[in-house]
């Protein structure tokens, strides 16, 4: 998925030709991807110096240089084999490898094979270093055009175009090779739907094929020095995107981060509100009740009894009372009578009925006592004391009933 974003979306492909008598021509163009299209963005023809061809090209946008005509030598040789010190006799014989720049094209049972002096091809490394150009693939004769034939309008087995011709099966497998100045076009080439003057297929089969370096087999010469530049700039356009990447990634994860802060924060501001207003509760509902524990404390003072009937309770009493005793006095909460002196304010005791009365027998007292606690609603009974008067002939009594 990221190849695309690894890939160089900007190149300039240059053809280098020297004819038979050595005059060299310079023929360019410059591709640019925008979007998911390729775009030809400048074409330069029929330059006879570096200096020319650069004076309308940007020195910060990476170069394919292909070289052709005098100076490079192509021969097919039968088989797959690679050319390699011991085998490069078949291509020329008694020659030194050493001194030779290669390029190996396998198709089928043939191996088209083409070679340049390593002080030629070093000669215009160097020219196009001077002018600021960076090299970072160098092909040999026309074999790169094999990776354009799917974008041509030319359907025909041979193809033709600035003195080449080049023979392809139905697969677009190379077949054979010539090179003669009477071999043309027979009608203007298009790449898509582009019309390309013949000269500049080169410069742009290279510039095509640089573009898709690493996803397709580069037919090249095997230069390590150029091998190394390209490596380098695939490696540097890798670094970028995974550090856009990685930035992109860190400011997501920034965005995720800044909105967690501001979700929790606002749930942490939610709360301490709450807890505010529950602290404010708390000590509304303490106050409350120590205001009602205040009133309960004044109604038990003032004898308030809820939700009983005294009256009720008081009737009860009256009708256990044996005939032979007399009441004097009921109190229902009556005044405590033991806090006297003690306090400036009156005690009443709760849920207390104090008698006094008077009989001759106590025993009557006692059995009215025992009456009274068969209730169930009483929870006590005592008498309090029992005064005879010898002279009256009778005893005062008085008994103190909990409920």
């Amino acid at each position: 998925m990221l190849k695309s974003y690894f890939r160089i979306n900007e190149i300039h492909g240059m053809n280098v030709f020297t004819d038979n008598e050595g005059q060299t021509v310079f023929n360019a163009l410059s591709i640019k991807v925008k979007g998911s299209e390729l775009e030809i963005t400048r074409k330069i023809k029929d330059k006879t110096s570096v200096g020319q061809l650069n004076e309308g090209l940007s020195a910060k946008i990476p170069v394919a240089l292909n070289i052709s005509g005098k100076g490079v030598l192509t021969k097919i040789l039968y088989g797959t084999e690679e050319i390699t010190t011991s085998s490069f006799s078949k291509v020329i014989p008694n020659a030194n490898w050493e001194e030779f720049y290669v390029q190996q094209v396998t198709e089928g049972e043939q191996n088209f094979v083409s070679i340049i002096r390593k002080s030629d091809a070093e000669r215009w490394l160097k020219e196009f270093d001077a002018a600021g150009l960076e090299i970072l693939s160098l092909s040999l004769g026309p074999f790169v055009v094999k990776h354009t034939f799917s974008q041509l309008n030319v359907y025909e087995s041979a193809l033709q175009f600035d003195g080449h011709r080049v023979e392809r099966d139905a697969q677009g497998n190379l077949l054979n090779y010539k090179y003669d100045k009477a071999y043309t076009a027979d009608f203007p080439i298009k790449i898509e739907n582009e019309k390309l003057d013949e000269q500049l297929l080169l410069p742009y089969a290279a510039a095509f094929q640089l573009m898709l370096a690493g996803n397709l087999d580069m037919i090249e010469a095997d230069i390590p020095s150029v091998s190394l530049r390209l490596k380098a700039a695939l490696n540097d356009r890798k670094i970028i995107v995974f550090s856009v990447l990685t930035l992109g990634v860190l400011f997501v994860l920034l965005l995720i981060n800044s909105f967690l802060f501001t979700n929790y924060t606002t749930q942490n501001e939610e709360l301490a509100l709450k807890n505010m207003q529950t602290e404010h509760s708390s000590k509304d509902l303490d106050s409350l009740s120590r205001q009602i524990k205040k009133s309960e404390a004044l109604l038990d003072s003032l004898g308030w009894e809820d939700n009983i009937n005294q009256s009720v309770l008081v009737d009860r009493i009256a009708q256990l009372l044996p005939p032979d005793i007399q009441w004097t006095d009921l109190a229902v909460s009556p005044v405590d009578r033991s806090r006297e002196g003690h306090e400036q304010k009156i005690r009443f005791l709760q849920r207390k009925i104090s008698v006094t009365g008077t009989t001759q027998k106590i025993v009557l007292v006692n059995e009215w006592l025992e009456r009274i606690k068969s209730q169930s609603w009483v929870k006590d009974a005592q008498l309090k004391h029992y005064t005879y008067n010898n002279q009256e002939n009778t005893g005062v009594f008085h008994i103190l009933i909990a409920y």
